[in-house]
């Protein structure tokens, strides 16, 4: 498949492609003429008939159905080609080009857009980029591109970083609402290329300030791209064409692995944000006073996109299915900051907490995972009301939705008492499933990870050379993924039978736990080498690591905290401690006598009576705003009644004077 020429252009007869083919006609509408040339109103494609080389599949349109996917093209008829190669007639391929009239709002917007980001004004950029952008783009183009590169340049001129960054917004958009071609990839990966490389190779800080939420949007994009390139390498035969393999054989760097891993760590690397967060940890007046490391860990966007370098990088690891890289690169963040960075940008502290969550579940450390979903799934509940205008808001929603489902896996698997707002909407959303799951329903696993899991990626590019390529199948990671998942979850599948009865006993011998078990598998029938088998599982899954969280000292020990018990240091996510994660706790002695340890669950009054508190403030909150609204609504009528009981009365009084006073007048007379 031919590179096409830049969008933008007007095309006439005779006139080449990139790769040197003739565009033999144009057409604009349902007729095919060989114009000289086009005027095409903003953003409407022009479909153009190009020749086909020998050995060259033609994709040839129906006229009477519209892809909105395609921006509004005709979608692909499959007997058309042969039909009319046979019958000797030139054979073309039809493809769409854009040519815009720029309206005149749009020209002031992007001269605007520029100017603020020429002045590093990080308000009114943050302003143009969540409003005034997604504005303009579900009016003018919803389901087309934006004006290409060679377009604007005549209105903003030679702006290189300008223009970079308009281009980072461009396939953006074309990622979401068009879909990407091949050409777009390339052009896409050489666009963060030219803004990383910018970045990362300037001798001083760039003259360059972004607001938080652009920054993440960046490498929150480009790792989704790259994942994106991942998927579309292992799409299956039919749909991979010799040609495409051909340009990402010729093209080994476009979205390759090392690639992204590099600029990764090199912005990481180059912000040095890993010492900036050890100083804020050891809690140094330094570090509060902002010194200590060079320049470019003072510049706020270096300093940004290096924290959310680190997310990204979590988010890379996990979907390469290396859960103990991920945790150990979020070792320098301290989850325990209330007003950590990540908490800046909503999308950055959902992702941070989904991905944490979900290395934490194929760890099988569900301690620590249904602590991660609970806290972020609370924190979604509270403040998804003041997202609702935010265009990722249904985004935010999926992920919630993902992470309910991920809670109730490792609440099945490992029993937990959550917060009980949470459990109610979790026992909405996933009941019916929880139970299926609790009786051991390998279905309701698979089913709920598939659908919560993040999207695998295989990090080794197929072998183009051959047909088919080599390491090309799809969801294979997925399926590797699946496998390990549900041969974990066939292994406690005893676990609840097991501990339903040892909650019944305090002291019961293996034989008789053996009668008991023998109804719910055939197995352990008169085996007591099978339930010894349970027991010692029962003793491995119920006990794993579990995250100590953070570490407070008094302010007699630093003098430098103003706070009586300060937080100076959090330990490591990847660190914990083993504890048992379940209620019973027993041990085997060598009569074969199984002794249940009396434990009892600890009930904390203590959240139920905080968060009664906090509901009954809100309500008296509530009622005396609401009393204060009908007093003023019921002072209104009663000072509007009197002032206008007040005039008639002036009135009448007047009047009733007015006869008197003429009476004694005409007595006098």
């Amino acid at each position: 498949m031919a590179y096409l020429p830049d969008q933008g252009e007007a095309y006439t007869e005779g006139d080449e492609f990139v790769d040197g083919s003739e565009v033999r006609y144009a057409r604009r509408g349902g007729e095919f003429d060989q114009a000289e040339m086009l005027e095409v109103d903003e953003s409407e494609p022009v479909v153009v008939e190009e020749s086909l080389e020998d050995g060259e599949e033609a994709e040839l349109y129906d006229d009477d159905e519209d892809d909105e996917s395609a921006g509004g093209l005709s979608r692909p008829r499959s007997d058309a080609a042969g039909a009319l190669a046979g019958q000797g007639q030139p054979r073309t391929r039809r493809v769409a080009k854009y040519r815009y009239n720029i309206p005149d709002g749009i020209k002031n917007f992007l001269l605007y857009f520029q100017r603020q980001v020429r002045e590093r004004n990080v308000y009114e950029i943050h302003s143009v980029y969540e409003v005034s952008w997604n504005k303009f783009t579900e009016k003018f183009f919803k389901s087309t591109p934006w004006p290409g590169v060679e377009s604007i340049i005549p209105i903003v001129g030679e702006d290189p970083l300008f223009l970079t960054l308009y281009k980072e917004l461009y396939f953006r958009h074309i990622y979401s609402k068009i879909g990407p071609t091949l050409n777009n990839r390339i052009e896409s990966w050489r666009t963060y290329q030219e803004l990383f490389n910018y970045i990362l190779n300037s001798p001083s800080p760039v003259e360059l300030d972004l607001p938080n939420l652009w920054v993440w949007d960046i490498i929150d994009e480009f790792i989704y791209q790259y994942q994106s390139a991942c998927q579309n390498r292992t799409k299956p035969r039919a749909k991979f064409h010799a040609d495409e393999r051909r340009i990402l054989s010729e093209n080994p760097e476009v979205w390759s692995t090392h690639g992204v891993l590099h600029y990764l760590t090199a912005l990481v690397a180059k912000s040095g944000i890993i010492g900036t967060l050890e100083r804020e940890a050891k809690g140094s007046a330094a570090a509060a006073a902002g010194e200590g490391g060079d320049e470019f860990s003072k510049h706020s966007l270096y300093k940004m996109l290096g924290y959310f370098s680190i997310i990204g990088l979590v988010r890379v690891h996990c979907m390469m299915c290396d859960y103990n890289l991920a945790l150990r690169t979020l070792d320098p963040i301290d989850l325990t900051h209330k007003r950590g960075l990540f908490t800046r940008v909503t999308a950055c502290h959902i992702t941070l907490y989904y991905y944490l969550g979900f290395t934490y579940l194929m760890m099988r450390r569900y301690v620590d995972a249904i602590k991660t979903f609970t806290t972020i799934l609370l924190y979604i509940s509270r403040t998804k009301q003041y997202h609702t205008r935010s265009y990722q808001y249904e985004s935010m929603i999926k992920k919630a939705e993902q992470m309910y489902g991920l809670l109730a896996i490792a609440v099945a698997l490992c029993p937990q008492r959550i917060d009980e707002n949470i459990h109610q909407v979790l026992r909405e959303k996933y009941g019916e499933r929880m139970t299926r799951m609790q009786r051991g329903d390998e279905t309701a696993f698979s089913e709920t990870f598939m659908f919560c899991c993040p999207k695998f990626v295989n990090p080794s590019p197929p072998d183009y050379t051959v047909d088919p390529p080599v390491n090309s199948q799809a969801n294979e990671t997925l399926q590797t993924q699946l496998r390990l998942f549900m041969q974990e979850v066939r292994q406690q599948v005893c676990i609840p039978i097991v501990r339903s009865y040892l909650k019944l006993y305090s002291t019961i011998s293996i034989p008789k736990l053996a009668m008991f078990l023998e109804a719910d598998d055939a197995d352990t029938r008169g085996d007591s080498d099978a339930v010894r088998a349970y027991l010692a599982c029962f003793k491995h899954k119920t006990h794993n690591l579990v995250w100590a969280g953070s570490s407070t000292t008094t302010a007699a020990t630093h003098n430098n905290n103003n706070n009586a018990n300060a937080t100076v240091g959090s330990t490591p996510v990847s660190s914990g401690k083993v504890l048992s994660s379940s209620d019973v706790d027993f041990y085997v002695d060598g009569a074969d006598m199984v002794h249940i340890l009396d434990s009892k669950v600890v009930r904390r009054y203590g959240e139920f009576f905080i968060r009664n508190v906090n509901k009954f403030e809100e309500i008296l909150k509530d009622i005396k705003s609401n009393t204060a609204t009908a007093a003023i609504a019921a002072a209104a009528p009663s000072s509007s009644a009197s002032s206008s009981s007040t005039q008639p009365t002036a009135t009448a009084a007047i009047a009733a004077a007015a006869p008197s006073s003429s009476a004694s007048s005409s007595s006098t007379q």
